[in-house]
Formats: C-alpha cells, structure tokens, sequence
C-alpha cells in the first residue's frame, strides 16, 4: 500500500484545498520539479514545503533522474523518432500548427526543459513537436519552457510520471484541473504510454471499478470542507497511519460493490451511494459510543440510578457530620453498589474502546478533530432519494 503520492502533471499546486484532501489519505506528495527550491508556489502551499514537528514536508519533489526515469525517457525518445521516420504526417498530426489549435488558453501545453533528459529534448527539437511559446509560462524566468501538442505533452509527462512512481512505489494523483488519469497511469503501465496518447485510437479501455483512492475522494467532494485544515494538523495525524489503514480497506469493499462501469452520471451516482451508506456507518458507530451511559446503567435506569447514588451520598455525608451513627450497613451497600457500578462501567467502556480503536470509520472521527467540516446537509443528499426524484 503507497505511503505517498506523485502529484501530475504540474509542478504548482494549483488548489491548495485539493492538496489537503490528497494529503489526509497520503502521508506526503511528491511532484517532478526541475530544481530543488520551487519558486511560485501560491502562499496557501507554501507551509506545506517545510518541515513540521521533526518531520519531513509534507510536499515534496521527487527523484526525476532515477535510472528508470532516465531508461523510460530514452525508450520514448527512441519511438517517438522511429514514429516520425515511418509516418511523414505524424509530424503534423503532433506538431506546432495543430497544438496552436487546441489551445485552451495563451500558455498551451508547456514542459521546463530541466526535467527532460538530453536524449528526449534533442528527440522532440529534431522532430519539429517542440517549439518556442507564443506565451511564456508566468514563473518562466529564464525562457527554459517548451510548448508542445496537449497529446505530446502527456505522453512526456506520463512517460516521468509512471517511471518516477514505479521507482518509489508511489501512487500518480492529479487535481481537478487535469484531465483524468488514463488507464496507463493508473495501471503505471509503462509499455501504454505511447499507444495511449500518440497511437491509433483503438478500442475503448475495459471498464473498471473504483479504488480507494477515488471513492475518498467522492467522499471529500460530497460531504467535506477542508478549508479550515492546516500543515500542522495534518503532520501530526499522519503519525499514526493505522486508522487510515482501517479506513483504506472498508473503502476497498465500498468499491468493489459500485462495480465495473465506464465514467459518466451512473458511476457518479452509485459511488456516492456508497459514500452515504459509510456516512451512515460511521454515524452509527458514533451514536453507540454516546450511548455509553445508558448502557453503564443498563437499558432505561441511567436516571434511577444516578439519583439514588446522588441520594446516597448526601445521607452518607449528613450521618457522617452529625455523629449519628448512620453508616454501617448502609454505606457498605453504597460502596457495594460503587463497585457494582465500577466494574460494570470499567467493562462496558472498555468493550467500546476497543470497538472505536477498530473501527473502520475511526479515521473519519480523527478528521474532524483536526478541522475536517462535515456538511450538515449530508443527510439530505441520499443519492438513491435524489436519483428516484429526477426519474421518469
């Protein structure tokens, strides 16, 4: 199970609530960065940079030059010259002209140079896919930037992604301004990278259940506000991975039940299903425990009982103070009863630590704790109740 997370395709964090979210299912994410201090980080990521309490950043950078990253982008210099030599409309298919035509914005699709081995930028130079930006990138100082077709640029950048994450047994997240993960990502599939974004369409990918990852990540979207969570809070709760072990593994099974579904408002749907039926455990779980006291006393004597120690302790104290001699048998039956309570209470409130300890829905507890907002209106958005509304 990955500890960490690749952070793709950028190296900025682009929304700093997203990285908190990432960052209470990881104990730390790495991003491809060229050199060791980022400049340009936006001032809500910047304290996630530093260490905190002994421990590492919470956001760091990964090793880009490991010899698998090296090998990976070497191999995908090699075919993407071997595509060109073989194919003399590959050029146009992925060069300048059309990259120009699909810009979503002035920037297009920009790389930093650093981060590419020599082998791939002398590929990409040679070929005619790289050129120079009509827009330099805002934190682009030094004109170290290369635009290139939006399919060129992810075969680039997944090409690092798979190699870097495979070399550290990281797992490959991406925030909302990226577009989702191909299969190869998220299968670190190496040999597809090339096939997947500068290869012929072919058939659609098998549809596939969520993981854990996704459907945490359903859960924060449906029922969470991270804004008030800090570096601080999350370094401290990510000392003790166990409940987010407990968690991970209940996700699993969640999962499994959405089932293999190609993306779309179904999916969607059932996915939150499974979120609200979590909320609903852990709500549950929650409820048990404020129980305690009804259980200490047993099923409807908390208010009896409690009088009648209370009573009990104010004629101990009177007899006591006065010299009357009231005691004997009567306080041993008060100290009887004490014990009596002791005891069972000592039982029931053990029982039920050790429920909560391993609870599966523990972690979610812990997350409001350190500032995690859960929507009060959660309960309001049964996915099957708003389903069944909007059907004909």
């Amino acid at each position: 199970m990955a500890e960490a997370a690749l952070y793709y395709p950028y190296i900025h964090v682009r929304d700093p609530n997203w990285l908190k979210g990432t960052l209470l299912l990881f104990e730390e994410v790495q991003r491809m960065v060229p050199f060791p201090n980022v400049r340009g980080d936006l001032p809500q990521v910047a304290p996630f940079t530093r260490p905190h309490g002994g421990r590492r950043p919470l956001l760091t950078s990964t090793d880009l030059w490991s010899a698998r990253a090296t090998r990976a982008q070497k191999n995908l210099a090699r075919k993407i010259e071997q595509a060109v030599a073989e194919d003399p409309t590959f050029a146009i298919r992925f060069g300048e002209a059309e990259a120009i035509r699909l810009r979503s914005d002035p920037f297009g699709f920009q790389i930093h140079q650093q981060k590419l081995h020599s082998d791939l930028r002398s590929a990409l130079r040679c070929t005619n896919l790289s050129f120079k930006p009509t827009a330099e990138e805002p934190d682009d100082v030094s004109g170290e930037y290369v635009e290139v077709h939006p399919q060129v640029g992810q075969a680039v950048m997944s090409t690092l992604a798979v190699a870097c994450a495979t070399a550290s047994n990281l797992d490959i997240v991406t925030d909302q301004t990226s577009e989702r993960l191909h299969e190869c990502l998220l299968q670190k599939n190496q040999d597809a990278v090339f096939d997947a974004y500068l290869g012929d369409e072919g058939d659609l990918p098998v549809p596939r259940s969520p993981d854990e990852h996704e459907l945490f990540e359903v859960l924060l979207a449906f029922a969470c506000d991270t804004s008030e969570l800090d570096a601080q809070r999350l370094a401290e709760m990510g000392s003790d991975r166990a409940p987010i072990h407990l968690l991970k593994e209940r996700l699993k099974e969640h999962a499994k039940s959405v089932g293999p579904m190609d993306p779309g408002p179904e999916r969607k749907q059932k996915m939150e299903e499974e979120i609200y039926a979590i909320l609903e455990k852990w709500e549950q779980d929650r409820a048990n425990m404020s129980d305690f006291w009804s259980r200490f006393f047993g099923l409807g004597q908390i208010d009896n009982a409690a009088n009648f120690a209370k009573s009990m302790v104010r004629r101990v104290g009177r007899g006591a103070v006065a010299g009357l001699g009231f005691g004997g048998a009567a306080v041993g039956a008060m100290a009887g009863l004490g014990i009596g309570l002791i005891s069972h209470g000592l039982k029931t409130g053990a029982g039920l630590r050790t429920r909560a300890s391993t609870s599966p829905y523990r972690y979610l507890t812990i997350m409001q704790q350190a500032g995690v907002a859960f929507r009060s209106d959660w309960r309001l958005s049964n996915p099957r109740r708003v389903g069944r509304a909007g059907a004909s």
